[in-house]
């Protein structure tokens, strides 16, 4: 800039600014824009797959993290002699073994 002395000097150095400013917003406006390819990954979707039961939230089905509360819990206890609900074959009132 200490160079330029004339306005001649100065249009032209401001024409050749313009002109490399420009030049970037061209070039962007002449390349097309592509989707980035896709892959295709082998398997089950993660989001499909059955979870196991140290893992995290079920996402596909599977684990159930939770347990249940304590009153159905109880109601699911079935006694391997009797069949009745409430208790097992060690507590049943039935046996006399004391299994």
């Amino acid at each position: 800039m200490r160079n330029i002395q004339t306005q001649e000097q100065l249009d032209e150095v401001r024409s050749r600014l313009d002109a490399i400013g420009r030049q970037p917003d061209e070039e962007r406006r002449r390349e097309a824009i592509h989707d980035p390819p896709s892959i295709v990954r082998t398997g089950r979707p993660p989001t499909q797959r059955l979870t196991g039961p140290t893992e995290g939230r079920p996402r596909g089905g599977g684990a159930n993290i939770q347990p249940p509360p304590a009153s159905q819990s109880a109601a699911r206890n079935r006694c391997g002699l009797c069949h009745q609900h409430g208790h097992n074959r060690r507590s049943c009132p039935q046996n006399k073994e004391g299994y």
